[in-house]
């Protein structure tokens, strides 16, 4: 009888994984995570450094296991998909939106597109299981893309890959294939930020508190993202916003590896930006929207398939309206 997941099998995923689209693929091992990221992610929780983000600490463990989300996986296969736009935001845009957003929202994308080659793979393995997983669900995936040798973890804590820098999105296909150790063609990349301290630096709100540690009760993109819309945001972040209305790419901005490899997107799907989103915010179109239901409907059916929609439309105004308050004082 034919083993189910002959030799190769690492080299086929890979293979596929790219021809269907995705920038970089690697397979990896699905054990859990050890020392040094369950110290990290005990001291990151206890600090309160995720804020109002209440689920980063229920699903705590789960974060660490991901045979958690698939009992029977035994690797990962990780893949990152460039999404660097194709147009350059104004040197002094007075409004911005953070521009992996500038796209249709990279959840669905890589959703179907993880569920596809899953369907793909499994016309050669019949026996293959698998389970598609993008940021919503808790999992560990910079860590496991640094394991699978996509990059390292730059001190902005985001993934830095040599490629194309840190403007990716990550995904994972939880296989219950196993890993092939033998099958990996070198040693994953070591950390290459130095002594470079820039995106440290550069961060308005200092949310950047030491290489790798991200406070996000100090980060822009928390507050004009993730923070509860009753939430009385301090006035150190909308003095400190710069204009940006959703998001923030200051420390990705600033990196050396993203000067040097960005490099514009081929994907489709993201080569477009919303027209109200990027190259510059609309904002005089989303204030005109009436503060009204009828006014959540508009804005919900503008920026449907897009990563905007799911701050709503209140929350967005109420942030722009706090940093054009400040401007206007500012001014004075």
């Amino acid at each position: 009888m034919p083993k189910p997941f002959p030799p190769g099998f690492t080299a086929h995923a890979q293979s596929e994984a790219l021809a269907m689209g995705f920038h970089l693929a690697k397979l990896t091992h699905a054990q859990a995570f050890t020392e040094p990221h369950t110290q990290q992610l005990q001291t990151w929780l206890q600090g309160g450094y995720h804020g109002g983000m209440a689920w980063m600490q229920e699903h705590a463990e789960l974060r660490l296991t991901p045979q958690g989300l698939m009992p029977n996986a035994q690797s990962a296969l990780v893949v990152a998909l460039n999404y660097y736009p194709t147009q350059a935001m104004p040197p002094h845009a007075r409004y911005k939106v953070a521009r992996y957003a500038w796209g249709r929202d990279y959840h669905k994308l890589m959703r179907r597109r993880l569920a596809k080659l899953l369907k793909r793979l499994q016309q050669h393995y019949p026996t293959l299981q698998g389970r598609a997983v993008v940021d919503s669900a808790p999992l560990l995936e910079k860590a496991l893309a640094v394991r699978a040798g996509l990059g390292w973890q730059g001190k902005n804590t985001l993934l830095i890959t040599p490629q194309y820098g840190s403007w990716v999105f990550l995904g994972t296909l939880l296989l219950n294939a196993p890993w092939e150790e033998e099958a990996v063609a070198a040693p994953p990349p070591m950390p290459h930020c130095g002594t470079c301290t820039r995106c440290l630096e550069a961060c308005p709100t200092q949310a950047l508190i030491a290489p790798t540690l991200l406070d996000a009760t100090r980060c822009l993109a928390y507050w004009n993202i993730e923070a509860p819309e009753e939430a009385l945001v301090p006035q150190a972040m909308t003095q400190r916003a710069e204009g940006w209305v959703f998001g923030c790419d200051i420390c990705q901005e600033v990196c050396p590896w993203n000067v040097r490899f960005a490099q514009p997107t081929t994907e489709p799907s993201l080569q477009e930006p919303h027209p109200m989103l990027a190259p510059v915010f609309d904002a005089e179109a989303l204030l005109a929207l009436p503060n009204t239901p009828q006014g959540d409907t508009i804005f919900d059916e503008q920026f449907a398939g897009y990563a905007v929609r799911r701050r709503g439309r209140r929350a967005l105004a109420q942030w722009l309206r706090q940093i054009n308050e400040v401007a206007a004082t500012n001014c004075k």
